[in-house]
């Protein structure tokens, strides 16, 4: 039985993986990506190095349209088979934890891999223009940033990603928020309007309210912000927060979905 069911969740993890991946809207949304990045370029002057537009890029509200853009892929995955009537089909045939664990990971990990990408082909691109890291800048950024010392060892790609992934961490939580407002509030504009509501709630009024960088969701998935002391305190910590969120908010989903579905 174990078999059939490890056979069960492999083969819709990789259904889920081919539609969201090799989707359109994947593309889209790699390429939207970059273009909030080259928007929100133009708040943070012009011709400046690229770790300094880089780091001052996250200071700017504009970022949550990155977020945005982040989440389109698959996130309205449960919404697509509520409307199709696919729901009921599907779940005669698979279980119900098997089949809102697949498209929840499917749908956060094309989330975190789509802005991830956005985040650095738009680094690649500016950085083949402009200087990416000139003595100056580090010492306009000396113990403001988190991986400094990356940085003035000249591993600017490892700083690129780091820094990258942690906030496209942020990206896959709002992912499984919206697939769980989904479920309730079948409503494309609502769906997409949650992203804009969490950033803007935790970047300033939760940040007003409590003056603890470590609860505050914005600093600790920023990928700039020193939270902790030691650079990979911070990492860590973003990749269990994001964690116990996904684990939370899956459980949360399942029970919803059940709630819907049976009534129960």
């Amino acid at each position: 039985m174990g078999a059939v069911k490890n056979s069960g969740i492999g083969r819709m993890l990789r259904i889920d993986c081919g539609r969201a991946f090799l989707s359109g809207r994947f593309a889209v949304s790699v390429i939207m990506g970059v273009t909030v990045c080259y928007f929100a370029m133009l708040f943070c002057g012009y011709h400046s190095p690229a770790v300094h537009i880089f780091v001052y890029m996250h200071s700017k509200s504009i970022v949550f349209l990155a977020l945005i853009a982040g989440v389109l892929p698959y996130s309205a995955c449960f919404y697509a088979d509520f409307l199709h009537g696919n729901i009921r089909n599907v779940l005669g045939r698979a279980d119900m934890g098997q089949y809102v664990f697949s498209k929840s990971v499917t749908a956060v990990a094309s989330s975190v891999a789509a802005f991830l990408l956005g985040k650095l082909i738009f680094v690649a691109l500016y950085s083949a223009r402009y200087p990416i890291c000139p003595p100056q800048t580090m010492e306009a950024l000396k113990d403001v940033i988190l991986y400094e010392d990356i940085v003035a060892k000249g591993w600017y790609a490892l700083f690129f990603l780091l820094a990258s992934l942690q906030m496209a961490l942020y990206c896959g939580v709002l992912c499984q928020v919206v697939m769980l407002v989904s479920i309730w509030i079948p409503n494309l504009s609502v769906m997409f309007s949650i992203p804009i509501g969490v950033f803007y709630v935790v970047t300033f009024h939760f940040r007003n309210i409590m003056n603890a960088d470590f609860l505050n969701l914005t600093c600790i998935f920023d990928g700039v912000t020193r939270v902790w002391e030691r650079d990979i305190w911070n990492f860590v910590y973003a990749l269990f927060v994001a964690a116990a969120l996904f684990l939370l908010l899956l459980r949360a989903t399942i029970w919803a979905m059940r709630r819907k579905m049976y009534h129960v």
